[in-house]
């Protein structure tokens, strides 16, 4: 007897649990009170920093939704595989992010994590150590200076971090100049340093050259510690490849199709407003990636770093397979994405 009173009773609170763990997902709740995103503190994310400055999407994000109070909350990542661990782990909703994590997140999570918008292209360069010694660095090619692949021989390049688009393009560049790095059974050592680090490590002598985003490429050549190598427009597909996109979690998108679209509206119009005119919104993005990195830039450094970015809202669909293939091969996803999982959200 006393078992049977029992049962109901363990029933309820099974069920009473469930619905409190429930209540506490926000994928569970079609009542939206926080849309968190994800970004860098680049200009590659320049879409995210102007944003976060102005305060534009949760102006409209009131305008349409009157009776509910939706908040913004901004999440900054260093490299996009630990803004990836984030969305799986449901700590983001949205993230601006580069093209190699966007692949591999839409692979590991089987179509969960899709591809919204495209953001940025090109905005990356190889620097080397200008406190190095450089003889055989350079050589010249119909009067003009040009970087020799094969001094990175038996050296160290430090990269964002592993895995990441910037690591990507440099294992490509590698293997088409026929080297390798030490994992593989090259000379070439690739390690991970976070890009604030990098300007130190140079001065150190630890690393010989960086494969780094945009602004910190411009920033250290403006320090005189390192030297171009290669430009935005050399490192690959001369320049016409994303370095930056919006990616999303499907089960968020399905469930918050007006929030998004309010946000992809916003997007839209700051991709515009950078495109026609992006000198305007010097002052404000130096100002966001100033709160993370701890410093303001020049203004010629902006503006030299702006001169190796494309802003655009357009998804370069070819250049992201290509991609693919890259990872693929490098070891990082272990099967192509198909296209109908890596950009649709029907």
């Amino acid at each position: 007897m006393k078992r049977r009173k029992w049962i109901p009773l363990a029933i309820m609170i099974g069920v009473f649990s469930i619905l409190i763990i429930g209540c506490g997902r926000k994928d569970d709740s079609l009542e939206l009170s926080e849309i968190t995103i994800g970004y860098f503190p680049n200009i590659t994310h320049a879409q995210a920093l102007l944003m976060k400055a102005e305060g534009r999407l949760e102006e409209r994000l009131a305008e349409e939704f009157p009776n509910q109070k939706i908040s913004v909350k901004w999440v900054a990542f260093n490299a996009g595989p630990n803004e990836v661990q984030a969305l799986f782990a449901d700590e983001i909703d949205i993230g601006y992010i580069g093209p190699i994590p966007a692949i591999s997140a839409n692979v590991t999570s089987e179509g969960d994590i899709r591809v919204l918008a495209g953001a940025s292209n090109a905005g990356a360069v190889l620097l080397v150590n200008a406190q190095k010694e450089l003889k055989g660095a350079f050589q010249e090619v119909e009067g003009e200076q040009t970087f020799n692949l094969t001094w990175l021989k038996g050296k160290t390049i430090a990269v964002p971090q592993l895995g990441n688009t910037q690591h990507l393009c440099l294992l490509a560049l590698l293997d088409e100049n026929g080297l390798k790095q030490t994992s593989e059974g090259g000379d070439v050592t690739i390690i991970a340093v976070a890009n604030s680090d990098m300007e130190t490590m140079m001065l150190a002598g630890e690393i010989d050259a960086a494969f780094l985003a945009e602004p910190w490429g411009a920033r250290m050549e403006d320090s005189k510690v390192a030297k171009l190598a290669l430009d935005y427009h050399e490192v690959w597909k001369e320049g016409d490849y994303p370095v930056a996109l919006l990616v999303g979690r499907i089960s968020f998108v399905k469930q918050q199709k007006k929030a998004v679209n309010v946000f992809l509206s916003v997007h839209q119009e700051i991709t515009e407003c950078l495109q026609k005119e992006p000198e305007k919104y010097y002052k404000q993005i130096n100002q966001e990636m100033a709160k993370v990195s701890g410093s303001l830039l020049d203004m010629d450094v902006m503006a030299k770093a702006f001169s190796r970015l494309k802003i655009t809202d357009k998804i370069e669909r070819s250049a992201l397979q290509a991609f693919a293939v890259v990872d693929k091969r490098e070891g990082f996803i272990y099967e192509l994405p198909g296209e109908d999982l890596l950009f649709s959200f029907a």
